[in-house]
Formats: C-alpha cells, sequence, structure tokens
C-alpha cells in the first residue's frame, strides 16, 4: 500500500474535497481520510504496488473516452433537456458500466408539465451560450497532457498544490475560480485536474426527485425566521477513517440523516464545512460559485 498525503486537496475548499472523494471513485481500493489540522489535509492510499498518481493516470478519461458519457454531446445532451433527451443518455447509461453522468446532472423525477425542460442538480450550473456539465468538462480535459507520463506528473502538481490555475470556467461552481476585481467581467482561472476529479466526486451527489420537488443529495431544506420560503444548505464533513468510495458512501448517508454534532464526533469527524452561496453583483451578473466556511 501506497500513502500519500496531498495539500493541494484541503477539506476547507468544496471543489478540493470533492476532489479528493473524486481519487476515490476513479481508483479501485482508494481510500481517503483527512488529517486531524486547522486545515484537513486529504490523505489518500492505493492498495496496489503504484502510485496514486500513476494511478489516477491510467484511470482519468482522454478525450475520446468522454465522448462515451451519457451527457456527451452537446446536440444529444443540450443544456435544456426534455424527457427525450434523458430517455436516450439513459439507454446510453445502462449500456456502460458505472457511468454516473446521468445522475448527477438531471434527473426525469418530476411533474408531466416540467418534462421539457428537467432541473438540473445543485451542482450542475447553468453557464453562459449554452455550455452544458459535459462541455466544460471536455474543455478541462483538453487543456491536460494525454501521455500517461506527463499526466502524471500535472496530477503530482495538483496533489501537492502546484498546479498552475488555467483560463477556463471549470465545472463553474468553485467560487475560487473568480479573478479578483469584477467576477461578472474577470476571467476564470481553474486547476482543470482539480475539476476532473471533482467531477467523479459529484458521483456520489445524485440528483433525485419524487414527482412533487426535486434534491440534490445533501442540500437539505433550512427555516429561515422572517422569510416565507426555507432556504438550502450543504453541510460536508472531514473524517479520520481511512474509507473507501463505499465506506465514504456510507459515513455520508449517516451523516446528511444525523444533524447532531455529538454523533458527528462518533464517526471520526474531524471538521464540518458549510457551502457559502456566491452573492451575486448586480442583474446582469451571471456568475455562480460556492465557498465555504467552517461550522
Amino acid at each position: 500500500m501506497a500513502e500519500l498525503r496531498a495539500p493541494g486537496l484541503t477539506a476547507d475548499s468544496l471543489n478540493g474535497w470533492l476532489a479528493a472523494v473524486g481519487a476515490t471513485v476513479l481508483v479501485q481500493g482508494c481510500r481517503l481520510a483527512w488529517s486531524d489540522s486547522p486545515r484537513p489535509v486529504a490523505v489518500l492510499t492505493t492498495s496496489g504496488d503504484d502510485d496514486l498518481p500513476t494511478c489516477l493516470s491510467a484511470a482519468i478519461p482522454s478525450l475520446s473516452a468522454l465522448e462515451g458519457l451519457a451527457i456527451a454531446n452537446r446536440a444529444a445532451f443540450p443544456r435544456t433537456v426534455s424527457i427525450a433527451h434523458f430517455a436516450e443518455a439513459a439507454r446510453r447509461a445502462r449500456a456502460t458500466v458505472d457511468d454516473g453522468s446521468l445522475a448527477l446532472s438531471v434527473t426525469d423525477l418530476v411533474p408531466d408539465d416540467q418534462a421539457d425542460k428537467l432541473p438540473h442538480s445543485r451542482f450542475d450550473v447553468g453557464a453562459p451560450h449554452g455550455e452544458t456539465l459535459w462541455t466544460r468538462l471536455r474543455a478541462c480535459r483538453a487543456l491536460l497532457p494525454e501521455s500517461p507520463e506527463d499526466l502524471a506528473a500535472a496530477i503530482r502538481a495538483t496533489l501537492q498544490g502546484w498546479a498552475v490555475r488555467q483560463d477556463t470556467n471549470g465545472l463553474g461552481f468553485d467560487v475560487r475560480r473568480l479573478e479578483a476585481g469584477d467576477p461578472p467581467l474577470g476571467g476564470k482561472f481553474v486547476d482543470p485536474l482539480a475539476e476532473i476529479l471533482a467531477f467523479y466526486g459529484l458521483y456520489l451527489f445524485p440528483v433525485r426527485g419524487d414527482g412533487h420537488r426535486v434534491t440534490t443529495r445533501g442540500w437539505a431544506e433550512q427555516p429561515v425566521r422572517g422569510r416565507r420560503y426555507p432556504a438550502t444548505r450543504f453541510l460536508w464533513p472531514a473524517w479520520s477513517a481511512s474509507l473507501d468510495r463505499w465506506g465514504i458512501d456510507a459515513l455520508l448517508g449517516r451523516f446528511f440523516a444525523d444533524a447532531a454534532p455529538r454523533s458527528r464526533r462518533a464517526f471520526g469527524i474531524v471538521g464540518v464545512y458549510e457551502a457559502v452561496v456566491y452573492q451575486k453583483t448586480g442583474d446582469m451578473d451571471q456568475t455562480a460559485g460556492f465557498g465555504s466556511r467552517r461550522v
């Protein structure tokens, strides 16, 4: 087994946290724990002889492989998704192994009057010019090398926190991508490798409906004094035990079901964070983003 401490992926960043979870989705047997420090750092362990960057280099899909995702292709799966688009994407998803892209993007469990415009996940945010989650993911992959050796080097830089951010929007919800100054007019800069890992971390966060309302896993309604409608809130934990993908999934299930701080400590949770939604600067500001604060 090989253990790697990844200071480039910290629990206080939603994107960094999702990227660390995504490593366990992409690499079978990979386990994730968090350091017990004021700013928890990802500690990733692989089960084989190869180190994590080598394993991830082999697991991250190429540009051509991304064409096989259920949500691929702007024409076949546009930003505005109808029930017909969804049905075709579901057919593609069933024909592949472990393709969670459709479940993390859109749900069809809605009333009939919403069948022409299905709702998206809270993490599948809107983007200008009809860009979709897949086109943004593909843009990130296009910025990375295809060579396994060069890709492994890029992965090491991301895990260690040395990667240079590049001018693209990424998945569109990391508030740190915004250029200082005037976000609506400024550029967007992301670490494309971290964005790709975060995409696979979203496999643990499907969007679902019950025919009346739609929820993304982990997003809970919270009453707000003085407001008619409740606000939605997303919390995420850092934990001390070394857990694989399915162990993380189980821990999150208990965490989201029981908000009592005492029970959190019983599960070895070393920190809890809350998403802070980017506040738009005006009616023309279409920027989306989530920051974080410790709670």
